[in-house]
């Protein structure tokens, strides 16, 4: 499952994008429910997805350890609350401001922004549309549930264009083992070639793992994910020396590194700064 969303920049004391200067309107929650109650989802999945996606309340899809049901529930399509919330914010009359938007990386990215900008414009906030993310390369990072996703991702796509990535505080892995897919690559919902594994193996990834991770909340305790190790620091020590010696047998380069975070648990804000150390190192003058 992949969920879509719109990410809002709530921490910047002024957006770059928009005509509203000195301050930032997303700062501001009333701004961010105008534009959630501006989203006519199920317009979204009838006409641009044909009815293949399921509108969410959460970022966490279900079958993802923290899925709640409860909350993955959205709330109304209202354009009329948008724009009360909007005024009572400060911004009757709107604001104009630009989103960044992929074109070809996900099913119908580009159709999805075109779609939601037309639904913002009705509640009066003027949305520019910049769709020049598309990129010959890309970084990944992945924490937890999305470290999952990441070295799955990767197995499974031998997507050519990442570059670099971190796979951080996993809870369990796909081993390249005879096991049953997740745990192992056998009868996978996409053919796993040789080629894709060697591909996979030799691509620049760096896996982390919290020296103090060793709790056992969220973790997953299936009889598959326990053959792995008894908590996520086992684990992970466990998928790393099973892709050496699965080097060492196919005589595969591997390009991975290993490292253990002293002092660091299962908390993304300690894991963050290293993993943006690392996909950050080669870019020059960062501010």
């Amino acid at each position: 499952n992949r969920t879509i969303f719109f990410g809002m920049d709530q921490g910047s004391a002024e957006l770059n994008s928009s005509n509203i200067k000195g301050k930032n309107p997303f700062a501001d929650k009333r701004v961010r429910l105008a534009m959630y109650h501006a989203l006519d989802m199920d317009a979204i999945k009838d006409k641009v997805m044909r009815g293949q996606s399921v509108p969410a309340g959460i970022i966490t899809a279900p079958g993802v350890n923290g899925h709640t049901a409860a909350r993955d529930k959205r709330m109304a399509y209202d354009p009329e609350t948008s724009k009360r919330l909007l005024a009572e914010a400060g911004y009757p009359d709107g604001f104009e401001v630009t989103l960044d938007c992929p074109n070809d990386r996900y099913i119908n990215d580009e159709a999805i922004c075109v779609a939601a900008i037309s639904m913002f414009a009705k509640i009066g906030v003027k949305v520019n549309l910049d769709v020049s993310l598309n990129t010959k390369t890309y970084s990944m990072f992945g924490h937890s549930a999305g470290a999952q996703f990441t070295h799955r991702y990767m197995l499974l796509s031998m997507d050519s264009r990442i570059s670099n990535s971190v796979i951080a505080n996993a809870g369990w892995y796909t081993f390249l083992t005879n096991d049953e897919f997740p745990y192992g690559i056998k009868n996978s919902p996409i053919s796993i070639s040789n080629e894709q594994i060697k591909w996979f193996m030799s691509n620049k990834v760096n896996l982390l793992i919290g020296s103090d991770d060793v709790g056992f909340q969220s973790v997953n305790s299936s009889k598959g994910a326990n053959l792995q190790g008894i908590n996520r620091v086992d684990r992970a020590s466990n998928y790393f020396n099973s892709l050496i010696m699965h080097a060492e047998n196919r005589g595969y380069a591997l390009r991975w590194n290993y490292r253990v975070l002293d002092s660091v648990d299962h908390d993304f804000k300690k894991v963050t700064p290293f993993a943006a150390q690392i996909l950050l190192r080669d870019i020059e003058n960062i501010d």
